[in-house]
């Protein structure tokens, strides 16, 4: 059981208080007596400022959030016979909460001010119940040992709330929804998903040289119509333990195995619930003749085939020891292709849905060799071990749908034959220095001046509208936008070290990508001359005239040069190499613990998590997600990873 009461962060125009705070223009002021509710703001006629106050904001509005969390588990196990054994597992979990949110009257500046007061106040459950059933069976026959289970597994979740809203506050304000005269409103929604599998194992191995695991699964999931709600998902691995082979004699070598397995996964959490329906909204209203008459609106268009995603997984590897095992060494080369790849495709308006619909239309490939390696030293007063593993990626698109069409971000362009979320835009040269220099160039926008960008003239296009690639038309347009780079890393890897020496002992884990590109949105913030705050590079050194510099551009209010396009110009390398866990200890001696009446063992440390990052990003932390499945690498400010540090003791009695 788990209780929390908290307030929350209350406001955020980025997503992210702490950038907030960074875009915001240092010129306002935090407090203003004279406004209402005490903080200061933007004046339009002054600062023209977007970022909002975040401090009077966070001060100002009121959210809280409280839990309470039930989570429990039970267990039983009966031998039927010998070898056969029935195992039934059943957990619940349940989630009751309360989110009130308090928004009163201010004046923030000029773009921010409220005149109404309003709180919203939200209540709802959320549960998950999960039962297990599986019958194994584990017998040796000789030189054949084989062990099967068959199971039928049941998952259903439901999540339900209702919401009040109510307006027209005054101070000194009562923060209960019945207190609010005006606006009074009540909403509610509730979902409900589930999943059921069938699924069995063999494990099979005969001398303890030839070995065999074959899996099958079959899973149904309510977030698919009932016609595609199933998926059947197989796989096989056969392995050879050469070192027990009568004919292998190698002294230095201790085991060898070699592998190999295919198999079938398959996803369902792409995709929300009930996608597969249409929604109509009755209550909505549209301008018409002078009027606002209520009507109807389809709200979600159905997906109704879409499907289980499906990754088709091959590998084969080999494992080896050395020097009585004090060498490991692990290599493998996989192969995987995944199918029917879930993602929302952008529709006309004139569809009248304000939801974009699911498609299975994705196909792609990925590629590239595991290593691990690892010595262990265990003789003496001083024992250590250090294991480092490596992991290469190569990324292809095989399809998008039937037509194969691009699809086109801000940011990126996937197409078939690139890597997914591949890095698009202009190729930035450097800044136009004086008139002549403009005139020699392609032509880029009506009102570019010495001072602004240079964009690559790469392509052109013929009289249908054709790209002819690599024949400059002596136009910047977006046929000129090339490849970037990839968000996705080359090579991803890790080195653990662990030591001991006479009771003191460290354990060290590092992780770390190289061979990707991050799309740095704050570094464009601070650089492109829009409203908020500027780098204190960027200030210093934009170009004031020729010659000063080649790669900041002249300041301007409405950019008519286009010079904040996506290009290289906002593109970091995001390799980096980061101390994730470091621990030290000390294991008091037997002998001294003697004189502590009760305690048998005590072992003091100190930790820390992310304690450092080697990296040339210059954003927060090169450690960024991806938004979704074409938006890959960009980092909006993403809150970093805290670096803590840790004290403790163990003390066994």
């Amino acid at each position: 059981y788990s209780y929390s009461d908290k307030i929350n962060l209350t406001f955020s125009q980025w997503g992210n208080t702490m950038v907030d705070l960074v875009l915001a223009a240092p010129t306002i002021p935090v407090y203003d007596e004279n406004n209402l509710g005490g903080y200061g703001g933007a004046k339009d006629n002054i600062h023209d400022q977007i970022i909002p106050n975040v401090i009077a904001f966070n001060n100002l509005f009121e959210s809280t959030g409280i839990r309470n969390r039930f989570l429990g588990s039970v267990y039983g196990e009966l031998e039927i016979i010998r070898g056969l054994n029935y195992r039934l597992n059943l957990s619940y979990d349940r989630t009751d909460w309360r989110d009130t949110y308090f928004y009163p009257l201010f004046y923030v500046g000029d773009r921010y001010q409220n005149s109404i007061a309003y709180m919203d106040d939200t209540r709802g459950d959320h549960h998950i119940m999960l039962m297990e059933n599986t019958l194994t069976f584990n017998r040796e026959f000789g030189n054949h040992r084989l062990t099967a289970m068959a199971g039928y597994t049941a998952q259903y979740g439901r999540w339900q709330q209702i919401s009040g809203h109510a307006e027209g506050y005054e101070p000194p304000y009562f923060k209960v929804i019945d207190a609010g005269p005006d606006g009074k409103s009540v909403s509610g929604t509730k979902s409900e998903t589930s999943i059921l599998s069938i699924l069995g194992r063999i494990n099979y191995a005969y001398a303890d040289k030839y070995l065999l695991t074959a899996n099958f699964r079959r899973d149904g999931s309510s977030k698919f119509a009932p016609d595609y709600r199933w998926g059947n998902f197989p796989s096989l691995a056969l392995g050879w333990k050469i070192h027990n082979e009568d004919f292998f004699n190698i002294d230095f070598i201790s085991t060898l195995k070699l592998r190999a397995g295919v198999g079938i996964i398959g996803n369902a959490q792409s995709v929300p619930d009930y996608q597969y329906t249409s929604y109509i909204n009755r209550y909505a209203s549209y301008v018409f003749g002078g009027e606002l008459p209520q009507g109807a609106i389809q709200t979600q268009m159905s997906s109704a085939d879409i499907h289980w995603e499906e990754k088709q997984t091959r590998n084969i590897g080999i494992d080896a020891s050395f020097l009585n095992n004090s060498i490991e060494f692990t290599a493998e080369y996989y192969y995987n292709n995944s199918y029917d790849l879930l993602y929302d495709i952008p529709i006309p308006d004139s569809n009248g849905s304000l939801n974009n619909p699911f498609v299975n239309g994705a196909s792609m490939m990925n590629s590239g060799f595991e290593f691990m390696i690892s010595y262990r030293h265990l003789e003496g007063d001083f024992h250590y071990t250090v294991s480092a593993n490596a992991t290469t990626l190569k990324n292809e698109v095989l399809s998008l749908g039937k037509l194969d069409i691009p699809i086109d971000t801000y940011m990126s362009r996937t197409e078939v034959g690139k890597p997914i979320g591949q890095l698009y835009g202009w190729d930035f040269i450097g800044i136009f220095q004086n008139w002549e220099e403009i005139d020699a160039h392609a032509f880029q926008e009506p009102e570019t001046q010495p001072g602004d960008c240079i964009f690559r003239d790469i392509n052109g296009v013929d009289e249908d509208g054709n790209i002819l690639y690599g024949e400059p038309d002596g136009f910047v347009t977006d046929e000129d936008r090339i490849y970037l780079g990839s968000a996705l890393p080359k090579v991803t890897g890790g080195i653990n070290i662990t030591m001991d020496y006479k009771g003191f002992d460290l354990a060290c884990f590092l992780y770390g990508v190289y061979g990707n590109l991050i799309d740095n949105r704050i570094y464009w913030n601070l650089n492109n001359y829009k409203l908020g705050n500027y780098s204190l590079e960027s200030y210093e050194n934009y170009w004031r005239g020729e010659g000063t510099t080649n790669e900041y551009p002249r300041p301007s209010e409405n950019d008519p040069n286009l010079n904040e396009r996506m290009s290289m110009r906002w593109l970091q390398d995001g390799s980096y190499l980061r101390v994730q866990n470091l621990q030290i200890g000390y294991t008091f001696p037997e002998r001294l613990l003697e004189r502590v009446p009760g305690v048998n063992n005590l072992r003091i440390y100190v930790a820390s998590q992310n304690l450092y990052t080697l990296t040339k990003y210059e954003g927060f932390d090169p450690d960024v997600g991806n938004d979704g499945l074409f938006y890959r690498g960009q980092d909006p400010g993403s809150f970093p990873s805290p670096r803590t540090f840790m004290i403790g003791a163990r003390l066994t009695l």
